[in-house]
């Protein structure tokens, strides 16, 4: 079992722990409820997701631990919490595509991610929260491979500032079973983001709503086969 960082590891913790020194809470605005655009480019101009993206896709091909030592380094020196959970939520997406994705999927969004974009995973519903089988954003199947996204999703990190976006949803007239993952972006016809939340905490990872009438998908839009998304998780 590794218990100490190899000598590279540590180097990127210390990088990584000198540009959390350079996020000054008072240039976040927090009043306004700001994300920290200015310390995700400096993540993203560092090199913080070329280590787990792989080669093939534009990434360095090392392994998820130098990721561990720089999110080490990250946290231990940023003053507010936002900006960390947002680096592991966008770790959860580079994973997800990672393991999962098609080739076109891997150029697309690991492209998108390298180049800095933000991604959002919406989950929790307004009726039924978190409770994945229970979700009542629906998948419906039509003609030629073709679906139509339904629903809405709440309390969801990046809402407002994501550029794309990973949707938990269920095949519709399957009950608990048939969850399906749906990637969309932002700007995708029938998806209506709502305004930012107002929060007393957290102030610096932006939430929203986001509501599906329609939306009109194809089969490259599915992470995964249908229906089979917790076999994916």
């Amino acid at each position: 079992m590794q218990l100490n960082w190899t000598a590279e590891q540590q180097q990127a913790r210390t990088a990584f722990a000198a540009i959390g020194k350079m996020a000054d809470p008072d240039e976040l605005h927090l009043g306004r409820r700001a994300f920290d655009q200015r310390t995700w480019d400096r993540l993203t101009a560092a090199g913080l997701w070329r280590m787990i993206v792989p080669r093939e896709f534009g990434g360095d091909g090392r392994d998820w631990w130098g990721f561990t030592a720089a999110l080490e380094g990250l946290a231990a020196t940023l003053r507010t919490p936002g900006m960390l959970l947002s680096v592991i939520a966008q770790a959860g997406m580079v994973r997800a595509l990672d393991l999962y994705g098609s080739d076109s999927q891997k150029r697309e969004y690991l492209g998108r991610i390298l180049n800095g974009e933000l991604s959002a995973t919406a989950i929790a519903d307004p009726d039924t929260g978190t409770d994945v089988r229970a979700t009542s954003s629906l998948l419906t199947p039509g003609p030629n491979e073709t679906f139509r996204l339904s629903g809405a999703k709440y309390n969801i990190a990046h809402a407002p500032v994501a550029s794309f976006i990973l949707v938990v949803c269920k095949l519709s007239d399957h009950g608990r079973e048939g969850i399906s993952l749906v990637l969309l972006d932002a700007d995708s016809p029938g998806l209506t983001i709502g305004a930012q939340d107002r929060k007393l905490g957290n102030l610096d990872l932006p939430t929203g709503q986001m509501r599906f009438d329609d939306v009109p998908l194809h089969y490259g839009h599915l992470l995964g086969e249908p229906g089979q998304a917790f076999g994916t998780w």
